[in-house]
C-alpha cells in the first residue's frame, strides 16, 4: 500500500504553524491543498484518507466503506475532478436490488414494485394513492411519521421501517424527520408506472456517480485513490500522530507520536478539526461544562466492515450492491467490490463486503465474533453460490458511520460549532461538523475553509 504524501518531518516542541489541521480524511486534506506550507496536517492512521481508504488482503481489495462520487452541479465537479491525477474517475451509475419479504426489486424499491408478489404491489399502490391524494396530516414530528407521510403503511412495513430500524438500531419513533434527506419520494405516476412493469426509468440521487479506476496493476484501486491523489499536493502531512489534547486559549494542540513520546505543537491563526464532534470536545482542555454536556448526548451508528474475498466464479450480471430488510441478518447491505471495478480482485475471483451496523451505546464487538455471525447469515441469505470458496477475510470498524438525529441534536451542534467558531476552531467535514454530506460536498467544504482562511 503506497503512502501518499511527502516525507515530513515531525516538528519539534514549540513549533508554530499558521493553521493545524487535526484529522487527514477527505475534508482535512482537502483544505491543506489550499492552505499549504502554511499548515500541518496531523492524522493519527498510518495513512492518510480516513474513511476513504482501500484494503488490500492477498489481491483483493475493499474499501472502508463503499460511496461514490456524486455530484450536485456543474461547479462541484469542476472543483473535485482535478483531483483525480493519473487514476482517472469514470462514471458508475449503480444498479441495486432491494430483498424484501414479498420478492426482490430494483432500487429505489418505491419506484420498482412491478417485480414484487401481485397483491403486495396491489397494497403498495393503494396505501400510496391515499397518501397522494388523501387528506395530508400536520408535519412529521419523528422519522417514522415522515415514512408513513410519504410511502403508505405497506411500503414501510415492507421495506422502510424494517431496514431502518436496522440501520439506525433504535426506534424510528425517536429520530428526527429530516433524516431521509436522500430516500427519493415517490411521485405517484412514476410508481405506477413502475408497478405496472419490471422497472421504471426514475433515476435516483446517486444515478450520476463515480468511481476511480486505474490500468491494471496501478495500485491502490478503489477511493484510496482519491485521497491519495489529494494528499500527494499536501507540503506538511504527518500521519501516525494522534491528538491527545487541545487547548483552546493557549492555541497548543498535544500530539502523541508513532513512538509514543508527547508534543506539544502551537497553531498561530486556528484550528481546523474534521475529528467527530464529540472526540473533539472531550480533547479540548478548557471546555466549558455545558459544551461538554452537549457533546456527550451525541449519539451515532457504527459499521462494522467484512470484507470477504471469495475464490471462484464471479456471480453473472451482479448488481452494484443489495439491501437486505429481513431484521434477523446482520446486514444492511451487501456490496461487489468487483461490480465497481473488475481489477479489484483475481480474474476468478471477487469481493464481498458486508456491512453491519450497532449503536454507539453498545461496547465494539470482538472481530471473530463478527465474521462468524455474518458468515452465517449470508449463508442464510445464500449470497455466495456453492462451487466458491470464502477465503480468510478481514473485520474493519468504522466508527462513527452515521451520526443520529433526535429531537435535541441540531441545538446541540450549534452551540458547540459557536463556541469553537470563537475560539478559531473551524470544524469541517462528515463527522467534523456532525451532519450528512457526501464526498464531493465535503471536499468542497474543505476547499473554501481553505480560501477563506487565506
Amino acid at each position: 500500500m503506497m503512502s501518499p504524501g511527502k516525507p515530513v518531518v515531525f516538528p519539534g516542541d514549540g513549533s508554530a504553524f499558521d493553521y493545524i489541521v487535526v484529522g487527514g480524511g477527505l475534508a482535512g486534506l482537502s483544505a491543506a491543498t489550499v492552505l499549504a506550507d502554511r499548515c500541518l496536517v496531523l492524522e493519527m492512521e498510518e495513512r492518510p484518507g480516513g474513511l476513504a481508504r482501500t484494503e488490500c488482503i492477498d489481491g483483493y481489495w475493499f474499501d472502508h466503506v463503499l460511496h461514490l462520487l456524486h455530484f450536485q452541479d456543474a461547479d462541484m465537479k469542476s472543483e473535485v475532478l482535478p483531483f483525480q491525477g493519473g487514476g482517472g474517475f469514470y462514471p458508475c451509475p449503480p444498479k441495486a436490488l432491494v430483498e424484501t419479504s414479498a420478492g426482490t426489486a430494483l432500487y429505489p424499491l418505491q419506484m420498482n414494485l412491478g417485480s414484487l408478489e401481485r397483491e403486495e404491489v396491489v397494497r403498495c399502490i393503494r396505501d400510496l394513492a391515499e397518501t397522494c391524494f388523501g387528506h395530508k396530516e400536520a408535519q412529521p414530528s419523528n422519522l417514522q411519521e415522515s415514512f408513513l407521510g410519504k410511502f403508505g403503511r405497506s411500503i414501510c412495513e415492507l421495506f422502510m421501517f424494517p431496514y431502518n430500524r436496522k440501520l439506525w438500531q433504535r426506534s424510528l419513533e425517536t429520530l428526527s424527520p429530516e433524516v431521509s434527506w436522500t430516500i427519493a419520494v415517490p411521485d405517484f405516476e412514476q410508481a405506477l408506472r413502475g408497478a405496472l412493469s419490471s422497472g421504471s426509468d426514475f433515476l435516483p440521487y446517486n444515478a450520476w456517480g463515480w468511481y476511480p479506476k486505474g490500468s491494471p496493476g496501478v495500485f491502490p484501486r478503489g477511493m484510496e485513490r482519491l485521497s491519495g491523489q489529494i494528499a500527494s499536493r499536501v507540503p506538511n502531512l504527518h500521519c501516525g500522530a494522534m491528538v491527545v489534547g487541545v487547548n483552546t486559549l493557549e492555541r497548543i494542540v498535544t500530539v502523541l507520536d508513532e513512538n509514543g513520546e508527547t508534543r506539544e505543537l502551537r497553531y498561530l491563526k486556528g484550528l481546523i478539526s474534521t475529528v467527530p464532534l464529540p472526540g473533539l470536545v472531550a480533547m479540548i482542555e478548557d471546555c466549558p461544562e455545558g459544551v461538554s454536556r452537549s457533546a456527550e448526548s451525541l449519539e451515532w451508528v457504527r459499521v462494522y466492515s467484512v470484507m470477504l474475498p471469495i475464490a471462484g466464479p464471479r456471480p453473472v450480471n451482479t448488481v452494484h450492491w443489495r439491501y437486505f430488510a429481513d431484521e434477523d441478518l446482520c446486514f444492511t447491505r451487501l456490496v461487489y467490490m468487483h461490480a465497481f471495478d473488475p481489477d479489484m480482485c483475481p480474474r476468478e475471483g471477487w469481493g464481498l463486503l458486508a456491512e453491519i451496523p450497532e449503536s454507539s451505546g453498545k461496547p465494539v464487538m470482538d472481530s471473530d465474533k463478527v465474521m462468524t455471525k455474518t458468515l452465517a447469515d449470508i449463508h442464510r441469505a445464500e449470497a455466495i453460490p456453492g462451487n466458491c470458496t470464502v477465503l480468510p477475510g478481514r473485520v474493519i470498524v468504522n466508527d462513527p458511520a452515521y451520526a443520529v438525529f433526535s429531537g435535541g441534536t441540531l441545538d446541540a451542534v450549534a452551540g458547540i460549532a459557536e463556541w469553537l467558531s470563537a475560539r478559531d476552531v473551524h470544524v469541517l467535514g462528515r463527522y467534523g461538523r456532525w451532519e450528512y454530506s457526501s464526498m464531493a460536498q465535503v471536499i468542497r467544504d474543505g476547499l473554501a475553509l481553505g480560501r477563506s482562511l487565506l
